[in-house]
């Protein structure tokens, strides 16, 4: 998990333990190591590519754009990820 401040919360902590997963934390400045930062990235460029003029369209591209993110897509931002993880 990243280094957001209300991940780090005793409630957040609980929520995580109480359903028997494990907090890690992520190193500060390391995305790479995160994969929907990928996902943020490529979404973002979709809308970006869209160049919205007004919020209608905006919003509208929004929808659009996650459509194109595919589970291939996903399957890479992980993989790519783990990649970091080998060489370290």
């Amino acid at each position: 998990m990243d280094n957001a401040s209300f991940h780090k919360t005793p409630q957040i902590a609980a929520i995580i333990r109480n359903r028997g997963h494990r907090l890690l934390l992520l190193p500060p400045y390391s995305p790479f190591l995160n994969p929907i930062e990928n996902l943020f990235s490529q979404w973002k460029e979709h809308i970006r590519q869209g160049t919205p003029q007004t919020t209608e369209q905006l919003f509208s591209l929004i929808h659009m754009a996650v459509s194109l993110i595919t589970r291939q897509n996903c399957r890479n931002y992980y993989t790519r990820m783990i990649g970091f993880l080998s060489r370290a």
